[in-house]
């Protein structure tokens, strides 16, 4: 776990798995996959802290977000992105990883509604 304040940890993560995410690194390295699925752990206790430190309210429109919260409405996206980009070991890994990356997505989607 890093020691950075939540919005630099979650840039840092960010700029770790970017050449990945647009893929200037072929997800098919291994050290790719490796670096993948750190960030990805990264990415789920930074999904844990907006939840502990109540960042977005179920109650809240979108309206009433402030600019500095709006930069982790985001973390779905990310989250399935990078799911969709594990599972190269076989198809039953793949389809679980494509699995859990829509499920991500869909999150993020009924946050946006």
């Amino acid at each position: 776990m890093s020691n950075l304040p939540l919005p630099q940890f979650y840039a840092q993560t960010l700029t770790r798995i970017a050449p990945i995410i647009d893929d200037t690194l072929s997800t098919s390295d291994p050290s790719v996959q490796s670096t993948l699925s750190s960030a990805l752990n990264d990415l789920h206790l930074i999904g844990r802290m907006i939840t502990s430190l109540g960042v977005f309210s179920e109650n809240e429109g979108a309206d009433e977000i402030g600019d500095g919260e709006l930069r982790f409405m985001s973390l779905g996206w990310v989250v399935g992105e990078c799911e969709g980009k594990l599972g190269l070991q076989g198809r039953d890994d793949r389809m679980k990883a494509l699995k859990k990356g829509e499920v991500s997505v869909l999150r993020l989607m009924l946050l946006l509604s």
